[in-house]
């Protein structure tokens, strides 16, 4: 083996443990990942499934705030009626009350 050989070995074993490290970087990294995603009895944190239940939490707010405004509508109307009437007799009794008078 040769001088140069050697070397280009070295150069080699050098980039193959970069690549190594890198590798248990990523590892980790998907890890970390795995980790929200996977649910933990222990501690009952759960992981995908917690976006299941937050859909559903948002469906039900999301349908709240359809029959909220549904109320506020017909509160609307009916106090606009209320008001109109109490308004309408109002004038008919006081132009009433003025020929009268």
């Amino acid at each position: 083996m040769t001088i140069k050989e050697r070397d280009r070995i070295e150069i080699l074993e050098g980039r193959m443990e970069k690549l190594e490290e890198m590798n248990y970087a990523q590892e980790k990294k998907i890890d970390k990942i795995l980790f929200y995603f996977e649910s933990d009895s222990s501690t009952n944190q759960k992981g995908v499934e917690n976006v299941k239940d937050l859909r559903g939490e948002i469906q039900n707010l999301l349908k709240r705030e359809e029959i909220y405004k549904g109320k506020a509508t017909v509160w609307g109307i009916v106090g606009s009626a209320i008001f109109g009437t109490v308004g309408t007799l109002l004038y008919v009794g006081i132009k009433f009350l003025i020929t009268k008078i």
